[in-house]
This record gives structure tokens, C-alpha cells and sequence, in this order.
């Protein structure tokens, strides 16, 4: 088991997971999963919500077996639970859509892919055992949403998961000030007068990345990370 595997392994909670993330990711992307829009009102708001939720616990019960089988929209769940949409996946971890489907899966659960994916459809929907849904965000036009359909279709996705909450993005000022696309900015398609510039500006921010090697060691493998496809 390598170093990594075994911190996860000993994780004990999802604020340990978080905690390990913070570690391992610089703060120019890890803010991105931070924050929130301007001064922050809704993602706090929303952080007390998920606070306030209480479960209805049964005592004095006998229970021979329990099953947490559900249904949502006709799809059928080993848990009570699945994973949402979150955008920029592939900027924590290469191939990250395809690796929390794979997660979902084993647990007999659906995988929902973020519009904003750095990840193929397709090797999301191949890296699940179980059923995948598309966020559909509205961004690009009608022919732009009607090409994203036809391809889920193809790929495999079994549902469609619209979302209209974003008329315009959020201003999200502590990150824009931190110019993530100097870091996240992909190489590919670039020429090599482009490619040597955009290093250039990456080695500006090495005094921020020097702490995170194992994200920095996975980000170049990886090609720079995030191209939306």
C-alpha cells in the first residue's frame, strides 16, 4: 500500500477526508472547492442546512436484517444515497469522474457527471458497474445542450439531471485573484512557443506547488489537468 492509499485507509471521518485533500492539493485549486461567491452568504447557508439535518433514530426494535435498497426516478439503489454533480473533478486527481464512478459503483450507486468535466463520458460510464446520470447545464446554447443529450445517450447515461441554478457565475474573488489558469492551464494544443510561456508562468508559482509534489506529479502526467470535454 503506498503512502497515499494508506492516509485515505485511515481516515476516519469525511472531515479527515478533507482535511487530507487540503494537504495534498496547492490552494490555488483547493480554494476552488473551498469557496463560494462573493462574501460566501449561500455556501454558509447551505453548510447550516446539511447541519440541521437530523435522522429519526428507532430504539428498543428488533432488527434481523436491514436493507437500504431504494428507488429514485426508477433507478434502483443499494443505498440511500448518491453522488451529485461537482465540477472540476480531474483538478484533484486524474480521471477523477471516472474513479468517483468507479466508487459508485462498487457501492451499487449512481454517479452523477458534472457538465464542467475534465473527464471523457465515456470512461466515466465505463468505470461504473452501476448507472450514471448527466447534469445538463444550459451553457452554449440549444445545440450545444442537444449534442451533450445525444452523446450521454451514446455513452450510456441513463438519465438526464437538469440544472438551471447558474444564470451567470458566481464571482468567486478570493480564487480569481490567485489566477488559477497559470496553474491549471493545459498544454495540449499549444505550440511549443506557447507551452514554454505557460511553464514559465507555472515556475512562477512553484513556491506555492513546492509543498504539493504529489499533485504536481500527477497534474504534468496528466497533461495540465482540466480541458472540458
Amino acid at each position: 500500500m503506498n503512502k497515499q492509499k494508506k492516509q485515505i485507509a485511515e481516515c476516519l471521518t469525511t472531515a479527515d477526508l478533507w482535511e487530507l485533500m487540503m494537504k495534498r492539493v496547492p490552494p490555488i485549486v483547493s480554494e476552488y472547492f473551498r469557496g463560494g461567491a462573493d462574501d460566501e452568504t449561500t455556501l454558509r447557508g447551505n453548510v447550516r442546512a446539511f447541519q440541521q439535518s437530523m435522522t429519526t433514530a428507532y430504539g428498543a426494535l428488533s432488527f434481523s436484517s436491514l436493507d437500504l435498497n431504494t428507488t429514485v426516478v426508477g433507478h434502483s439503489l443499494a443505498v440511500p444515497w448518491y453522488i451529485a454533480p461537482v465540477g472540476s473533478l480531474r483538478a484533484l486527481y486524474p480521471m477523477g469522474d471516472a474513479v468517483a464512478s468507479q466508487v459508485a459503483g462498487e457501492f451499487g450507486t449512481v454517479m452523477t457527471l458534472s457538465t464542467l468535466s475534465g473527464t471523457p463520458m465515456e470512461s466515466v460510464t465505463e468505470a461504473s458497474d452501476s448507472n450514471c446520470w448527466f447534469q445538463l447545464y444550459l451553457c452554449g446554447g440549444r445545440e450545444t445542450a442537444l449534442r451533450g443529450i445525444e452523446r450521454a445517450k451514446r455513452a450510456g447515461f441513463t438519465a438526464l439531471v437538469l440544472t438551471i441554478d447558474t444564470g451567470v457565475s458566481g464571482l468567486r474573488a478570493l480564487h480569481a485573484r490567485m489566477k488559477p489558469m497559470q496553474v491549471t492551464g493545459p498544454f495540449r494544443g499549444l505550440s511549443l512557443g506557447g507551452r514554454l510561456k505557460l511553464a514559465a508562468r507555472k515556475l512562477m508559482l512553484a513556491p506555492q506547488m513546492l509543498p504539493h509534489l504529489s499533485w504536481v506529479i500527477d497534474h504534468f502526467r496528466d497533461g495540465g489537468l482540466m480541458q472540458f470535454v
